[in-house]
């Protein structure tokens, strides 16, 4: 009887450390992952890793990777789905970092790659939504100007509803920008002056 209540003793014991441990890495706001440290540098590292994978999507072996998987799913369902999830894992450590280290200097970037992210697979709102925080956020990022473009050639291909009050802001603000480039201000004026007609009837 005494070894059980022994023994007993020693699992509450146990239970009750691990629990404190549980609170205290919670209250940490510092942990990624298995109680890894988050910081600038080790963020960096982890989109680094990411983009590295993104890249390498088109020029690895993946049918081996697939064989070697035994997965049930053709290849080409197989790889969509690495795909998938490797750029949605890209995003999150993008995201997590500027919300973290809003003053770090990669920051602003991760803004910008989110931005090109959501644009090149087709959620335009989604890239609007970005690329407005990184506007407002960092002023003087030095994209600014093809940050400003890329949101009204975004803004401009909605059309449901179609927003012309904010494709003429995003006009206007890189209108008001230094040192742009003669011919493409040509080109901006012009587009502010047809801003009420699609850019689907303008391009036909």
């Amino acid at each position: 009887m005494r070894s059980y209540n022994w023994l007993s003793f020693l699992v509450f014991m146990v239970f009750l450390s691990s629990c404190r441990e549980s609170q205290k890495g919670s209250s940490n706001a510092g942990v990624m992952g298995q109680g890894v440290p988050i910081n600038p540098s080790t963020s960096r590292q982890k989109i680094s890793t990411l983009k590295d994978s993104i890249k390498n999507l088109s020029t690895n072996d993946f049918r081996k990777v697939h064989e070697k998987s035994k997965s049930k799913e053709s290849y080409d369902t197989w790889l969509r789905k690495y795909q998938n999830t490797t750029r949605i894992a890209y995003i999150e450590a993008l995201t997590t970092h500027y919300r973290r280290f809003p003053k770090d200097s990669l920051s602003a970037d991760c803004l910008w790659e989110t931005h090109k992210t959501f644009a090149m697979s087709g959620n335009l709102r989604g890239a609007l939504a970005y690329g407005d925080t990184l506007i407002q956020q960092y002023p003087k990022y030095e994209n600014r100007k093809k940050l400003l473009f890329d949101q009204a050639l975004l803004c401009d291909q909605l059309d449901d509803p179609r927003d012309v009050p904010r494709l003429k802001k995003y006009l206007n603000l890189l209108l008001m920008e230094a040192s742009l480039d003669p011919a493409l201000r040509n080109q901006v004026n012009d587009w502010l002056t047809n801003a009420e007609v699609p850019l689907s009837s303008r391009v036909k």
